[in-house]
């Protein structure tokens, strides 16, 4: 049982032979070999490395829109689909983590370049108070004192202010402002 399917090859000269070939081929294979049948087809055609979401997931492996890969799949068996399957997850996981390498590295880079900057800039005195404005009204205010170090002028600083007391889980205050 274990090997049903194994010698059946797809046939993708018409979506006609294409169901009725895949359908000869998971007639006796057990759900998880269908599934990861299934999500080969998907990762193949629609060059994904996560063939369980999207919308395609849902579909079966006879369904015609699998032809999309039909160049890549006809003639093969359930076990090379499922390994092209894998190899094509693998492929573009890579390529993933190669992009996200080398995003990381520009981040870095660019950091780099403006570090002087951030190691100069000193924020101190940070206080917070509610005066009150004109008709009584409650207004509150952020005073701090912001003295830049670095050698490079700054025309707009952002700052991210959290206001909490001891004892209080949560803060009084969590809002962005710029200066």
């Amino acid at each position: 049982m274990l090997m049903a399917g194994c010698g059946q090859r797809v046939n993708t000269s018409s979506p006609d032979a294409y169901s009725k070939s895949i359908e000869a081929m998971v007639k006796d294979m057990s759900a998880d070999k269908q599934a990861e049948l299934k999500d080969s087809l998907i990762a193949i055609t629609f060059n994904t490395a996560e063939p369980e979401t999207g919308i395609w997931s849902q579909a079966e492996p006879t369904a015609p829109v699998f032809l999309g890969a039909k160049d890549k799949i006809n003639g093969l068996t359930a076990d090379q689909i499922i390994k092209l399957g894998y190899q094509t997850r693998i492929k573009l996981l890579d390529q993933k983590i190669a992009d996200d390498a080398a995003s990381a590295q520009r981040y870095q880079a660019a950091r780099a370049k403006v570090a002087d900057v951030f190691q100069g800039v000193k924020i101190d005195n940070a206080q917070y108070r509610i005066d009150k404005g004109t008709l009584d009204i409650d207004r509150p205010q952020i005073m701090l004192h912001i003295t830049n170090g670095s050698k490079r002028p700054i025309k707009t600083i952002y700052v991210k202010g959290i206001l909490t007391s001891p004892g209080r889980a949560v803060p009084w205050i969590s809002s962005d402002f710029n200066y």
